[in-house]
């Protein structure tokens, strides 16, 4: 006869009346109970054993949770280091002076050639050319006006210019010989076919290009006469026209023309401003003290209403002298800013009886040309 159980036992030790008070007791007291059963009695009633598909379920879950848990993190370590990388290809943009419209072209570069750190293109110049090729092909297949190709072509140069050779000002070129080598330029064809090439040398007469084109150059460049376009960082525009075009592998061939015109200057995009300014003729007479209507000529006041980092334009209510030095001072960031200066150009307004005088800077203290740097690149809209 199988002995009584745990639970059992207890039952009798209860008198016969009170035992029904077993039922009203609730779920907890009868868990207890049980639990207290299988905890003396394991030698009859022992623990269950764990199910090994159940436990490779489970163990799969937390598997696959830890896993997702290190995707996720990976996933916003990228993101942060990719903000981190724009944040810093943002800057570098607005410290090589591009244009909002130039930033866009740039960015539109890098993601042709897909890299990761759009920062590497600063550093290798190959890159940015790769992706002229790739760029050009695709604006081939679009339709656009000449002047739009022209404008495309000219930002594409000036940023080369400015990543690769900056200059504030660069001595003028009287012929096709003195452009230097490595330089970007533009190639319009009678029928309005683009191409963007990379001056390898030029010598007896004869200039060759590497072309940037995914495809072959287009038949309208062959043997025919093209338009030449050069942008000269600090300097100006340039323009001459190619004859007799040959195309070896990837390779533009032709005769070095004689005539290069010059056109309009490359000028630095200005920052809209209104800031007083006092600008003084370089005395180098002493004799002007003694007359006063020349000493009342030497300081004039004056407002600077458009500004970049080698040049202001300045609002000034008298005539000033084309042939003349001056030194142009102005007040930012609580630092007196003072550069000497040429004219560079002058429009007179009739109905504000104002002349609108263009300064180019010579001559600054390093202090200054950081201050004023700082300012242009806090104030410059965001691109």
């Amino acid at each position: 006869m199988r002995e009584p159980t745990c639970l059992q036992q207890v039952q009798n030790t209860i008198p016969h009346g009170k035992r029904g008070f077993l039922f009203y007791m609730g779920a907890d007291a009868f868990f207890i109970v049980l639990g207290l059963e299988v905890l003396f009695d394991t030698e009859r009633e022992p623990w269950p054993s764990l199910n090994p598909i159940i436990a490779a379920i489970v163990g799969g879950i937390f598997l696959l949770i830890f896993i997702l848990f290190l995707i996720v993190k990976h996933y916003y370590r990228i993101k942060d280091k990719k903000l981190k990388a724009h944040q810093l290809f943002l800057f570098s943009c607005r410290k090589k002076e591009l244009t909002n419209y130039q930033y866009k072209i740039l960015k539109g570069l890098v993601d042709i050639i897909n890299i990761n750190d759009p920062n590497i293109i600063f550093r290798d110049q190959s890159l940015y050319e790769s992706s002229i090729g790739s760029f050009l092909s695709y604006l081939s297949k679009s339709s656009h006006d000449t002047e739009t190709l022209l404008s495309i072509c000219r930002d594409i140069i000036i940023i080369h210019e400015k990543l690769y050779n900056p200059s504030p000002y660069r001595k003028p070129i009287r012929s096709i010989e003195e452009i230097d080598e490595g330089s970007l330029v533009a190639l319009f064809s009678e029928s309005n076919d683009v191409c963007i090439a990379k001056v390898i040398s030029i010598r007896e007469g004869i200039i060759s290009m590497k072309f940037f084109r995914n495809e072959e150059i287009p038949s309208s460049f062959l043997n025919k006469t093209a338009t030449l376009y050069l942008w000269r960082s600090g300097d100006a525009e340039y323009t001459t026209t190619l004859r007799d075009i040959q195309v070896v592998g990837n390779t533009i061939v032709a005769r070095a023309p004689s005539l290069l015109t010059r056109g309009k200057e490359v000028r630095f995009p200005y920052l809209e401003v209104m800031i007083p300014c006092q600008i003084k003729i370089i005395n180098t007479s002493p004799k002007h003290d003694e007359n006063e209507e020349l000493t009342k000529q030497i300081e004039l006041p004056g407002t600077i209403y458009r500004l970049n980092e080698y040049e202001a334009v300045a609002r000034i209510g008298e005539k000033v002298d084309y042939g003349k030095n001056y030194i142009i001072r102005f007040t930012i960031y609580d630092f007196n800013v003072a550069f000497e200066s040429k004219i560079i150009g002058e429009k007179f307004i009739h109905d504000q009886n104002e002349y609108y005088v263009t300064f180019r800077f010579l001559e600054g203290s390093e202090a200054a040309h950081n201050v004023l740097k700082q300012y242009l690149s806090d104030h410059r809209g965001e691109m």
